[in-house]
């Protein structure tokens, strides 16, 4: 049986991004209390039909299990944009 973590931590922007939610603690040092969920609870439900959706939500899977972060669409655009060389799309 896992036990609950404790993390300590202040609330930025990158943090408030991730969770709007949040925007009222900005700036604020806060204390996160994880507790281990039954592993049929952390279970995605959604499964894809095909063949390329299952491939695609393996390589997610992957991503997310070696560090990767999923990005928002503001996320994805500001990358786009600074491997632009900082250019829009305009």
């Amino acid at each position: 049986m896992q036990h609950a973590v404790q993390i300590e931590t202040v609330i930025n922007a990158e943090t408030i991004r991730t969770f709007p939610e949040l925007q009222p603690l900005l700036g604020h040092r806060v204390r996160v209390t994880v507790d281990p969920l039954e592993q049929d609870v952390l279970e995605d439900p959604y499964q894809p039909s095909s063949q390329i959706g299952r491939l695609a939500l393996q390589a997610r899977d992957a991503y997310i299990a070696s560090g990767g972060r999923l990005m928002s669409a503001e996320d994805i655009a500001e990358e786009v944009r600074q491997r632009r060389g900082g250019r829009s799309d305009v």
